[in-house]
């Protein structure tokens, strides 16, 4: 069995086609960037809620506990 040596040229629309994948590469990380930054965001003020929560039901425990 041979090798056979694979070749090509740069076109016009290689070129186009790279430069348009490219950009659409770039716009889907920019795009989810900031989906990961909203996320992110929301996630920070879900947690800083949930450590409220924590501290405000260690509060009623103690105080269910204290009047048992």
């Amino acid at each position: 069995m041979t090798e056979e040596i694979v070749s090509g040229f740069e076109t016009p629309c290689h070129v186009a086609a790279v430069r348009g994948h490219h950009a659409a590469v770039l716009q889907l990380k920019e795009h989810l960037a900031a989906s990961v930054a909203a996320l992110k965001s929301s996630m920070s003020v879900w947690q800083k809620n949930e450590v409220a929560n924590k501290e405000r039901w260690a509060v009623l425990l103690k105080s269910l506990n204290d009047a048992v």
